[in-house]
């Protein structure tokens, strides 16, 4: 069943409103999806719509009257919709796909993976149940849809040894598996590319980007000046060779601002997340910003958009504490969170740091043997230092009772992969009592 609910015009901090309608749902009802994805809810505006899929015996009205209860809600539409989804189809390269429909040792099976609810970022999720089916089988294809994950996969495993392995995968909420009857109606050749045309070249499709007119210009006369030295380097080496270098390095310099973004473009937005979210879970919280001026590289900005809403979350949730434990602890009430952004030499340092309570190493301790994670002398033979790094471990979690923001198993490991795989490591500074420090660290040399 999808439930699409549009926010009142006059509504006062909708992305709130929005994460209270989820949250009101998952007690009583399995959700399945959210559109956008829950940490895209706090940018939603008054009068905006979003949509959530779930499996419940409700009726219409029983939803429209559990929603309609907050008040600031405008409009509810309850609709039917499939259950189960049916597998894509698979756009092979040419090799892949004769070699899969020859057969062989082996066979065939379409796997569709369910993420949990809110899944913090399905990207780096989906990529760690790839992963976790290494050595077991190959996946030939995997498609992240809006709603399941889908994978093509061709092992000689049984069904139950893929099942465990993505099973074992934090946040996995559920695996399907099938054989196809016939993989031909499942997988598609893909085309092969057009040979270039005589007098003219075929422009790719992809991601586009505005561009000054100015910078552009002075980018033209660059070259320009460069095909110049070029030619003359072809009569006379020496001042001009020198020339042309000179000239590559600076046009090299001027293509690669085109591709680059201020840090604010990114930060901007997270001081109003973190106010609505403390103002949701009832504590005073205050974001400060540093480094806006700082330029990043677009595909490293679009990643780390992913990440700082995830530790964002997790810090006002899991490390700020209420007013009333801050009053007790001689804090203010106010709690306080830095995220700064700084160019070095040859890395791109990214810090957020806050004043909260930080970790309990012996809850960690304790946590890791009542989840069966260490035994108690295990636990008891780690430094203060080796057991923080738990918190990094798949599904890892103090907290017993689930929230919406946190002890759902959305652990630091998802966080940490999508680091590493934009280039960077990620470290953890303890300071129990006053607070946690996550350092990004992203080279650039």
């Amino acid at each position: 069943m999808r439930v699409t609910v549009t926010l009142d015009e006059a509504c006062m901090i909708p992305g709130t409103r929005a994460f209270m309608v989820v949250t009101v749902l998952e007690l009583e009802h399995t959700v399945l999806q959210v559109c956008p994805a829950l940490e895209q809810l706090e940018s939603l505006e008054a009068g905006a719509s979003f949509s959530i899929e779930l499996r419940t015996d409700a009726t219409d009205r029983a939803l429209h009257a559990a929603i309609t209860e907050f008040g600031e809600v405008g409009a509810v539409a309850v609709e039917a919709v499939e259950e189960e989804p049916t597998p894509p189809v698979f756009t092979l390269p040419a090799a892949a796909h004769d070699r899969l429909l020859a057969g062989g040792p082996g066979r065939a099976w379409i796997a569709r993976v369910r993420l949990e609810p809110g899944c913090a970022m399905p990207e780096a999720r989906a990529a760690l149940v790839v992963q976790a089916l290494q050595g077991c089988a190959e996946v030939v294809q995997s498609q992240l849809t809006q709603g399941p994950l889908w994978l093509l996969l061709w092992t000689d495993e049984e069904e139950a040894g893929l099942r465990a392995a993505i099973a074992g995968v934090a946040e996995v909420r559920d695996v399907a598996l099938q054989a196809p009857a016939s993989l031909a109606e499942l997988v598609v050749r893909a085309p092969e590319p057009l040979p270039p045309q005589p007098g003219g070249a075929t422009r790719p499709a992809g991601r586009t980007v505005r561009v000054c007119q100015a910078e552009l210009a002075a980018l033209e006369a660059l070259a320009g000046r460069l095909l110049a030295a070029q030619q003359a380097l072809r009569q006379a080496a020496g001042a001009s060779a020198e020339e042309a270098t000179s000239l590559a390095s600076a046009l090299h310099t001027g293509l690669r601002a085109l591709t680059r973004t201020p840090a604010e473009l990114l930060l901007a937005r997270y001081p109003r997340m973190v106010r609505e979210l403390g103002h949701e879970l009832g504590k005073e919280a205050e974001l400060s910003l540093a480094g806006q001026d700082v330029m990043l590289d677009a595909p490293l900005a679009e990643g780390l958009g992913d990440v700082l809403v995830h530790l964002l979350r997790n810090a006002v949730d899991h490390g700020l504490e209420g007013p009333e434990e801050r009053r007790l602890a001689g804090k203010p009430t106010l709690g306080t969170l830095r995220l700064a952004v700084r160019q070095e030499p040859d890395a791109l340092l990214v810090t957020l740091a806050d004043d909260g309570r930080g970790l309990d190493p012996a809850a960690i301790r304790q946590a890791a043997v009542r989840r069966g994670r260490l035994t108690p002398d295990g636990a008891d033979a780690l430094t203060a230092d080796e057991v923080v790094q738990l918190v990094f471990e798949p599904g890892f979690s103090t907290r017993e009772v689930v929230s919406r923001v946190s002890g759902r198993g959305v652990g630091l490991d998802a966080v940490r992969h999508k680091v590493v795989a934009l280039g960077g490591s990620l470290a953890l500074e303890n300071r129990p009592g006053r607070g946690l420090v996550f350092k990004l660290h992203f080279p650039t040399a």
